[in-house]
């Protein structure tokens, strides 16, 4: 009677265990969700305000560059603990997509989103950094997937988000419907306004 009743506690407990464990582990596998246009607004009005108050400061040269480097970084690394690791890709997809961001240089480009994926690896983990690297290899201007990898290396952050920004072009996050990012829906196109590239070895 004794071994029986062990017996059905254990089973219980085994039960309770793996459900507990998918609850804590199914998430972090999850990396296809996707922001609202509301979202997406919210965050390019976020890099708008930031590098609009970089502008103000009369800064120029390298002094500039790294300010404004900074201000897209935090806000893309705030925005990715704010709306959670699975959206990170559709995340930096509103990020581009921002008119003062896709104005300036791939290397500025590259460096900010570099800088904020070795933040979001420590933050929210590696798999989200390696999100944020796969949407500038689709959709960063040419160059910008080099300097990507640069800075996360630089920074301290993981050799596999690195790769990330300088691998081929494959489908990754958007935004939602109506949103103002970029959209991933064909593998193995570069979606960039500012040079029209389409080849995958543009990044």
């Amino acid at each position: 009677m004794r071994a029986s009743a062990m017996a059905g506690l254990l089973a219980v407990s085994g039960i309770t265990m793996l459900g507990t464990l998918a609850l804590t582990v199914g998430p972090g596998f999850a990396q296809d969700a996707t922001i609202t246009a509301d979202q997406a607004t919210t965050i390019q009005n976020q890099l708008q305000a930031a590098i609009g108050a970089v502008n103000a400061q009369g800064l120029t040269g390298a002094a500039y560059t790294a300010a404004v480097t900074a201000a897209i970084a935090q806000v893309t690394s705030n925005a990715v603990a704010a709306y959670g690791a699975a959206a990170a890709a559709s995340i930096t997809s509103a990020v581009l997509a921002a008119p003062p961001v896709a104005s300036l240089p791939p290397a500025t480009i590259g460096d900010a989103l570099g800088a904020a994926a070795a933040t979001v690896a420590t933050n929210e983990g590696v798999g989200a950094a390696t999100a944020i690297g796969t949407t500038v290899a689709n959709e960063a201007p040419t160059g910008s997937g080099t300097a990507f990898a640069s800075t996360v290396v630089a920074d301290g952050g993981p050799s596999v988000v690195a790769s990330a920004g300088t691998s081929s072009p494959s489908a990754t996050g958007s935004t939602g419907s109506g949103g103002n990012g970029n959209s991933n829906s064909n593998s193995n196109s570069n979606t960039n306004n500012n040079t029209g590239c389409k080849n995958p070895s543009c990044t």
